[in-house]
């Protein structure tokens, strides 16, 4: 959590994770402001299908991009 309270409004914790599972609050671009998010979800969901996670490299200059403008845009 980089501003605000937070869940509790006492220690800045942000949401949960318990195995697969990632408990937030969705009212926001969960997905555009933290793309490892996107990845880490992809990745359980490939594995969880029995396959190997092996994604080919790409350039991800356009989501940093991305995150950056959508991080910084007024709430």
């Amino acid at each position: 959590m980089r501003s605000g309270a937070g869940n509790n409004g006492k220690d800045g914790a942000e949401g949960a994770r318990f195995k697969h599972v990632i408990g937030t609050y969705l009212h926001g671009p969960l997905l555009p402001k933290n793309p490892a998010v996107a990845d880490w979800l992809l990745q359980r969901a490939v594995e969880l299908r029995g396959q190997d996670w092996d994604p080919l490299p790409i350039d991800d200059a356009d989501a940093r991009r991305a995150s950056t403008v959508a991080a910084a845009r007024p709430r």
